[in-house]
């Protein structure tokens, strides 16, 4: 009989410690899951109602100190923000550029008659087209885009978009009688094509005299992978 009751007391501590462990591991899962989401958070946050714009003039003030990279030389950002996109803008487009923000393409500047901009687009992750340029593919004519260097904001709106393959590189050169700019991104996954969207130019405003609504939605999360707070700050 008191071998019986050892055996069951032993049974209840296992079970007991046999739910304990589930629902620590369970709750490990979940804080698992947030933290991978965070990390591939993107650029559809709002900006920040509380935040006063006024005063802002340069790029350093418009992204805080998220822009402060060591290796990178950030030149500017581009937000387009009826796709959610939100990005640093670094000098030239190699890869450490490209796993950062948008990269700048040639040694145009900002204020050239074709500005052409490289990103990604992500493929099998989760969240993936949200990511970089990978919003482009819901790119729309009319959609406004802004691109800031170190002192201006340009305005443009979204015109058209087409593929190319990847050594059609006329898409860089000067278009006749137009000033624009080319966001350039990877088709597919084999990598040997380019989709362009090309925008066309508005207009152009020192920082400090554009509008606080143009100037929050640079605010937003810059939709790349990060593991670290990327608000403005």
């Amino acid at each position: 009989m008191r071998d019986k009751r050892k055996k069951l007391l032993r049974k209840k501590i296992f079970s007991k410690s046999w739910i304990i462990l589930t629902l620590i591991l369970g709750a490990f899962s979940l804080w698992k899951f947030g933290f991978v989401a965070n990390e591939i958070s993107t650029g559809g946050v709002a900006a920040e109602s509380a935040y006063n714009s006024q005063g802002i003039s340069s790029l350093d003030e418009l992204v805080g100190e998220r822009g402060l990279n060591e290796q990178l030389e950030m030149v500017g950002a581009i937000t387009i923000p009826d796709l959610k996109i939100n990005l640093p803008i670094f000098r030239g487009d190699g890869e450490k550029q490209l796993d950062h923000g948008a990269g700048t393409v040639g040694e145009k500047d900002f204020a050239s008659e074709n500005f052409s901009l490289a990103a990604h687009q992500v493929f099998g992750r989760p969240n993936a087209n949200n990511l970089f340029f990978g919003p482009l593919v819901s790119a729309q004519k009319g959609q406004l885009v802004f691109v800031a260097d170190k002192e201006n904001i340009y305005e443009y709106q979204i015109a058209e978009t087409f593929i190319v393959n990847i050594s059609d590189v006329e898409v860089l050169e000067t278009v006749a009688n137009r000033k624009v700019l080319t966001l350039i991104y990877c088709t597919d996954e084999d990598s040997d094509r380019r989709t362009i969207v090309r925008a066309d130019f508005i207009s152009a405003k020192v920082i400090s005299e554009m509008n606080s609504q143009k100037i929050n939605y640079f605010r937003t999360f810059w939709n790349v992978l990060s593991k670290t707070v990327q608000t403005a700050s």
